[in-house]
């Protein structure tokens, strides 16, 4: 699910198990069975009815990638407004809490099935001037760590994949001396780029 505060954009990626290409890319969650979809949401709101559609369209819930989007709030910490620090948890944390809440039952109905959530290498460092984004992303490796001790035993594998900075429009929108700092910080020196790839569940 693509988590993002108050705004319906574009939502879940589904798979469908056995089908030989991964997904696909309709318009909307439905379409051919065996085909992947996605759907408008809002992950501060708990992913329920996106779930409970996946499993009407396609009778389970075989895989889910949640990700957060919401751009890194940059300050020193101590200059961080409450109310912006809670925004950013709210977000990245509490949106990947109340999708993985929505989705395990679902899984557990079927006999397992896998979930990837989206962090950051700011969940597992430091980063000067993101105090709120690294705590929330450290939070979801916790979130993910503790969640998948609790359902292994059951069949659900619960990951997170930690990529570096990747350009985006709030990259792209910066100078070119204010993104050099950041490709400094990737040992490759260069920020990554977003290709398209299938997510496909191996049971």
């Amino acid at each position: 699910m693509d988590i993002r505060p108050g705004r319906g954009r574009r939502g879940a990626r589904g798979a469908r198990r056995g089908h030989p290409h991964g997904t696909r890319r309709p318009d909307r969650l439905g379409g051919r069975p065996g085909d992947g979809g996605r759907h408008r949401c809002d992950g501060t709101r708990g992913g329920r009815r996106l779930v409970a559609r996946a499993v009407e369209t396609y009778g389970r819930l075989d895989a889910a990638f949640n990700n957060a989007g919401e751009g890194a709030l940059q300050g020193s910490l101590a200059d961080v407004a409450p109310e912006d620090f809670d925004r950013v948890l709210d977000v990245h944390l509490r949106g990947t809490f109340l999708c993985l809440r929505s989705e395990i039952p679902a899984m557990l109905e079927s006999g397992g099935g896998s979930i990837v959530n989206m962090t950051s290498t700011a969940g597992v460092s430091g980063w000067r001037g993101l105090g709120a984004y690294v705590a929330a992303k450290h939070g979801v490796v916790g979130l993910t760590r503790s969640a998948a001790l609790d359902y292994a035993a059951q069949g659900i594998r619960i990951n997170a994949v930690a990529p570096g900075p990747i350009m985006n429009d709030r990259i792209a929108s910066l100078a070119e001396e204010q993104r050099e700092p950041i490709a400094q910080a990737v040992p490759m020196q260069r920020i990554g780029t977003c290709g398209v790839h299938l997510f496909r569940s191996l049971r």
